[in-house]
């Protein structure tokens, strides 16, 4: 079998690169390892309810989602929410900054008034020392266009938030935000990503009606008679610095042509012997785990209006938070119902990924019950999607090298092509970005 290009995985960055390829009617041919198309944006209908397992939500700039949306039908399903955000401390909730910019609150003095009496004082006054650095920066942090936040790449989080601002506004604010967005700790997370999450998370989340993986399941029907579910690659076959195909289970697929789409990880794996200039890149690329499990309650469990809530790491928890999905749209929960999303993180999702289905379960109740007191001890359904790459970290040192990559190395082996989230700040966006430029230097 012979065709022009392969692409290999159908998740956000390979179903994107099948869609511009099949747009300039290129001849594709589509291998995916799992059972259903989707990556780690899937979602999952049951019993009137939508599981998000993977990604949860887009930011508001996130323009390559919402033109794909458009080009393939859905851009009356895009919805933002106003779901509260809060982080727990001291026993209580306190309110977090989505809708809330670091510049809306530099300008409103009675905002920063409700952040310092949420903070405290000590944290509060650390916040306001970080202000002006986090605004001035602000027009660098997008996950594709990042190179502005290139110089904070080589310092990791954690040390860059102590550094500027201290420890407490750290731990009470700035660690719950980044675990629960990337299911790690800020210790592993460069300064420019880690700010990248907080400026955007301060802008709001927005989603599709009927869940975040509609996009992906209307470019699987669309595209379905050229992906082939259930077909993992065993190896990318290159010779004298040329791709000659796809070796799988049932033999060599040749292609001049090849666009890797998988997990940094994995692209190692299915490439052994990468020459050093895209290897080492490709070594610096980390994952976190997850262990997500959602519970389906026949009643409201959070507040009204309340969407998230994060854990910091001091409060002991196995979890980085937990949210109600049903806020999402009237369509992800029956009316009165409620979808809480727990999202274990760092060792403890590695721990749980090995533990039966029904310790888990129990735990994760145990865990909300914990924080929460109104979750029940009965509820519709439990269901439990184990990550063993969830989230792409970025650490410090990452960003660089991608840029380097894509700049000076992108063509060190012919007809091999790269695409994925690591390509630039992982994100729906920049996997979705990463996918469309494949494709289109693919063609070229």
């Amino acid at each position: 079998m012979n065709v022009d290009v392969i692409v290999i995985g159908a998740g956000n960055a390979g179903l994107a690169a099948v869609h511009t390829l099949r747009q300039q009617g290129a001849d594709v041919l589509c291998l995916e390892a799992g059972d259903i198309p989707g990556g780690r944006t899937i979602s999952v209908k049951r019993s009137g309810y939508i599981l998000d397992f993977g990604s949860q939500f887009v930011f508001r700039f996130n323009r390559r989602f919402f033109d794909l949306c458009s080009e393939v039908g859905l851009k009356g399903e895009v919805v933002p929410w106003a779901g509260l955000v809060h982080s727990f401390k001291g026993g209580r909730m306190i309110p977090a900054m989505v809708g809330a910019t670091p510049t809306d609150l530099w300008r409103n003095r009675a905002r920063l008034r409700g952040m310092h009496k949420a903070l405290g004082p000590r944290a509060a006054w650390q916040l306001m020392r970080l202000l002006p650095t986090i605004h001035r920066k602000s027009s660098d942090l997008d996950f594709v266009d990042y190179a502005g936040a290139l110089d904070l790449d080589g310092e990791n989080y954690a040390d860059f938030i102590r550094r500027l601002g201290g420890a407490e506004v750290l731990e009470t604010l700035f660690q719950p935000n980044v675990s629960a967005m990337t299911l790690g700790m800020p210790e592993e997370v460069s300064a420019a990503y880690g700010l990248a999450l907080f400026w955007q998370s301060s802008k709001g989340y927005w989603t599709l009606k009927h869940g975040i993986g509609a996009l992906n399941e209307r470019l699987f029907e669309r595209y379905k008679d050229c992906i082939r579910l259930k077909t993992p690659a065993k190896r990318i076959v290159i010779e004298d610095g040329r791709v000659l195909g796809v070796e799988t289970a049932d033999g060599l697929i040749e292609a001049r042509r090849v666009i890797c789409t998988t997990t940094g990880t994995t692209a190692l794996k299915l490439m052994p012997d990468l020459p050093d200039t895209l290897r080492r890149p490709l070594e610096k690329v980390r994952y976190s785990a997850c262990c997500h499990v959602i519970f389906a309650t026949g009643e409201i469990v959070l507040p009204k209006d309340f969407y998230a809530v994060g854990l910091p790491r001091n409060a002991g928890s196995i979890m980085a938070g937990y949210t109600n999905s049903s806020v999402k749209s009237e369509y992800y929960a029956p009316t009165g119902c409620g979808l809480i999303n727990c999202f274990t993180f760092d060792r403890h999702a590695v721990e749980l990924n090995a533990r039966p289905d029904d310790e888990v379960e129990k735990i994760c109740l145990s865990e909300v019950q914990r924080f929460s007191p109104a979750m029940p001890d009965s509820y519709e359904f439990c269901a439990i999607w184990r990550w063993k790459e969830a989230v792409n970290l970025s650490p410090p040192g990452m960003l660089n090298a991608m840029q380097h990559l894509r700049q000076k190395n992108y063509r060190d082996v012919a007809g091999l092509f790269l695409g994925g989230d690591y390509l630039y700040m992982p994100s729906v966006d920049g996997s979705i970005h990463s996918g469309i430029t494949a494709a289109k230097a693919a063609l070229a």
